[in-house]
């Protein structure tokens, strides 16, 4: 089956990297989406559960230039696996402005699709806006619409571990892609400052220990409910068996700190509800205690979010973590648009990126030790 799987603009290759690892599976890269092929029902609940990077997952119905030259009749898909006769049914568009402009796109797709379900499957949904069983996404990218079926129905970056969020934090696809940013691999040390609300060290530890990162408590992913899942096992995929709490796995990898004690406690609650607290190791000091607390070198990446409260204090920044990473060791910074940072000497830049995000701007710096 073809899938699409969209994600946020330049994280494509990430998300392509991704799907590599595992599932290795080749795909290509669209703008905002990346398209791949999988074999079998096992393929596609491995990828909702352990992608980190995608939004959303849709089974393929093609994309197009333009609506008017739909013509879902010509494509190869499995409509008595996906559709049953009490699903209900909605459209959501991406990518469109105005409410008008996406209810007429909606009304395009839906003439053009249900004459077709109810020629491949004798039956035709009931579109329910409200409570949908199924949802037909349509993402505009500015030059084409994907459509797809949603495999889950939700968006898959707002993690379930997030019940205790930090307004200043990140959504997991985010936190992700900031991880891998850092050049971070699964064998490295890593610490991460002013940690808030814990996203960035539980993405890391999901990342490393290849553990779901969706919730595998509560079967809430619309795909239960498809005919094609009927008899399937997912015992195999809804089972984390993370180390008990009072048990390392070896030497602890994956560190962090706040000042504040209301960010280490909801961090360490999230970190609880994610089911990494074995893999990580977080603590409450401040800034000026990381040489105190850490020998030199310990650490191969710093990832620091520092938001304007904290941004004079960027030399304090830089001090510590000369000590604690080690030569070529590389400290990423996250900061806001319109922040001024001065390079130390102590570090080379090696990138600058600008990430939007809503109606602003993360501005990321990545630096290496000397």
């Amino acid at each position: 089956m073809n899938i699409y799987a969209f994600v946020r603009p330049g994280m494509e290759h990430i998300l392509q990297d991704e799907i590599k690892n595992i599932l290795n599976v080749n795909s290509v890269i669209h703008d905002a989406v990346v398209e791949f092929e999988v074999n079998d029902t096992k393929e596609i609940v491995r990828a909702v559960y352990h992608l980190q990077s995608a939004r959303r997952l849709v089974f393929s119905l093609g994309n197009h230039k333009h609506l008017e030259s739909i013509d879902f009749r010509s494509l190869h898909f499995p409509w008595k696996d996906i559709f049953s006769p009490n699903c209900a049914c909605k459209v959501e568009v991406e990518g469109v402005k105005g409410q008008d402009n996406r209810t007429v796109i909606s009304k395009q797709v839906l003439s053009s699709l249900l004459p077709v379900i109810h020629e491949k499957c004798g039956f035709t949904p009931v579109i329910d806006v409200t409570h949908p069983i199924l949802i037909i996404s349509v993402f505009y990218t500015k030059e084409e619409y994907f459509i797809g079926v949603d495999i889950c129905g939700k968006d898959l970056d707002s993690r379930f571990y997030r019940v205790f969020p930090h307004s200043g934090s990140f959504k997991g696809d985010v936190a992700y892609y900031f991880i891998r940013k850092s050049r971070f691999s699964k064998s490295e040390k890593l610490l991460v400052g002013f940690v808030k609300d814990g996203a960035l060290l539980i993405e890391a530890a999901l990342f490393t220990c290849s553990y779901p990162v969706q919730d595998i408590v509560h079967k809430n992913f619309s795909f239960f409910s498809f005919p094609l899942f009927k008899s399937f096992d997912f015992s195999p995929f809804l089972h984390h068996k993370p180390i008990s709490d009072t048990t390392r796995s070896g030497d602890v990898r994956l560190f962090a700190f706040d000042e504040s004690t209301r960010n280490h406690t909801a961090a360490r609650k999230n970190i609880k509800i994610a089911g990494v607290s074995s893999n990580v190791e977080i603590s409450k000091h401040t800034l000026d205690d990381l040489d105190v607390r850490y020998p030199k070198d310990k650490f191969t990446r710093l990832i620091f979010h520092v938001t304007t409260k904290d941004e004079d204090r960027i030399n304090e920044i830089y001090y510590q973590a000369s000590y604690v990473l080690q030569k070529k060791g590389t400290l990423l910074l996250i900061g806001r648009e319109n922040w001024d940072v001065s390079i130390s000497n102590k570090f080379t830049l090696l990138e600058r990126e600008e990430m939007t995000h809503g109606k602003g701007k993360y501005v990321l710096w990545l630096l290496e030790k000397k």
